[in-house]
């Protein structure tokens, strides 16, 4: 039988080629019609989840830092100030009231800081795989929130820092108040060692946090509640992954 002309032509013809790709034909690599497509509105749809989640954090955060001191100032001095028309006996327990409250929220503190991080650090990956522009920034990276986000002011000053110069300062005002009747001294003495404490060790979390070793501990601990966990290991991009 002799070849047909016509389907010589439109199997040579390129814009027909094209539109058969257009129309949903699949890649030679096996992927399904639009895959690439598809890809790409799945990674911004995760892209755009994942900022809400850290705006949402990081305003929550933000609001809770503000409100505290504002509080704890205001209760101490209506406690302080109306010492002579009140019972004297009620600073320790409110007191330790406060210490525990406090303590509870910065525990959440520092879960936020951990999450926090760990939204940075996916946002960044989401960021490389939509490949945005680089444009003429000096440093090379995409033009995301995330991959140019500023780590910190003059090498230091960061929402961790923040949380290290407030937390312990609370904690120190309340300590200050249950020790009160006991010796003045005493009282300043622990309020300076509660304070200086603190804001030493938040720095040094969140120092360990950026270099993976709280999430290497969190890791192992998990693999030693259940061994049938796969040991943590890093991945290419240095990060810990089970």
């Amino acid at each position: 039988m002799a070849d047909d002309p016509h389907a010589a032509r439109a199997s040579d013809d390129p814009r027909t080629a094209s539109e058969a790709t257009d129309s949903g034909a699949g890649s030679a690599d096996g992927e399904p019609p639009g895959a690439g497509r598809l890809d790409e509105d799945n990674l911004r749809a995760a892209y755009e989840q994942l900022c809400l989640s850290y705006r949402a954090i990081d305003d929550f955060r933000a609001k809770l830092l503000g409100f505290l001191p504002l509080v704890t100032g205001g209760g101490l001095i209506l406690l302080t100030g109306r010492s002579a028309g009140m019972r004297e006996e009620f600073f320790r327990p409110v007191g330790l009231f406060g210490i525990a409250v406090t303590a509870g929220l910065l525990a959440y503190e520092l879960f936020g800081i951990r999450k926090c991080h760990a939204l940075i650090v996916a946002g960044e990956d989401l960021e490389r795989a939509l490949r945005l522009p680089v444009g003429t920034h000096s440093s090379g990276k995409g033009a995301g929130q995330f991959l140019r986000r500023p780590q910190s002011l003059l090498g230091v000053v960061n929402e961790p820092f923040a949380a290290a110069t407030i937390y312990p300062a609370v904690l120190a005002a309340w300590t200050y108040l249950a020790l009160y009747l006991t010796s003045g001294r005493l009282a300043t003495l622990a309020g300076v060692t509660v304070f200086a404490a603190g804001f030493v060790l938040i720095l040094i979390y969140d120092q360990l946090l950026k270099y993976g070793v709280i999430d290497h501990l969190a890791l192992r601990f998990a693999h030693w509640r259940d061994p049938t966990l796969l040991p943590p290991r890093s991945g290419p991009d240095g990060h810990l992954r089970l």
